[in-house]
């Protein structure tokens, strides 16, 4: 499965079934649960976020802090599939999207769901391993030295964990907020754009890239035009 980022807009690629509404007064439904940390314990004052699956995103996501006893509870929901996820960023953990968060840490994402009959649902999620590895690469022309904005940074871990981050002008690959990247692996890191060639460190296409958890890797790449 290849992903594509927009990272100005925090549009993922979601399947769109056209626009609905995620919670409302006449919807009953009800997901809560607890976060729990590496230890087995709760954890408290931790922010997490409620994302509804298989449809569009255009509006706030409902998010809360978890209590004391590490709770949290999501109410006057509608009818669909819905996952939770950590979002804190002062614990190192930014907002992304469900298929991002199995980029970065494998494994199926964790869901429930609504139904008329089945209000009542319960996800416990366990604390990501590490918080995610950032990446900012700054992609110039290399005849010129001028910066290119139109730019696709594809990662790669494995043939079905892979991400592609397109970069524009009004949200570069260098600036906030940064690239993500599974901590502490190996990453395959190849960046392309229009009208030149792709990006080769030797006789390889691309660089393998190593970034520990929670820390900021800077990268500058030259691109050669074609036909130069």
């Amino acid at each position: 499965m290849k992903l594509f980022v927009a990272i100005a807009s925090f549009l993922f690629a979601l399947p769109a079934f056209g626009q609905r509404h995620i919670q409302g007064p006449e919807c009953k439904g009800v997901v809560h649960g607890v976060v729990l940390g590496r230890d087995g314990e709760t954890v408290s004052s931790l922010d997490v976020t409620l994302y509804p699956l298989g449809v569009s995103l255009s509006y706030m996501l409902p998010h809360m802090k978890t209590s004391q006893r590490g709770e949290y509870r999501f109410e006057q929901l509608c009818s669909g599939r819905y996952s939770v996820f950590v979002t804190d960023t002062d614990a190192g953990y930014p907002l992304s999207s469900p298929y991002l968060i199995q980029f970065l840490y494998g494994g199926r994402i964790p869901q429930v769901k609504i139904t008329d009959k089945h209000l009542d649902a319960q996800l416990s999620l366990d604390l990501p391993p590490k918080p995610p590895a950032q990446l900012q690469v700054r992609i110039e022309n290399s005849k010129t030295e001028s910066k290119l904005e139109e730019v696709e940074v594809q990662l790669r871990i494995s043939r079905k964990r892979r991400v592609s981050y397109v970069c524009h002008e009004s949200s570069p690959c260098d600036s906030k907020p940064f690239l993500l990247l599974p901590p502490d692996q190996d990453v395959l890191m190849r960046v392309t754009a229009s009208g030149f060639h792709e990006w080769r460190v030797g006789t390889k296409r691309g660089k393998i890239i190593r970034v520990p958890s929670g820390e900021l890797l800077t990268i500058k790449v030259a691109l050669d035009p074609i036909g130069d």
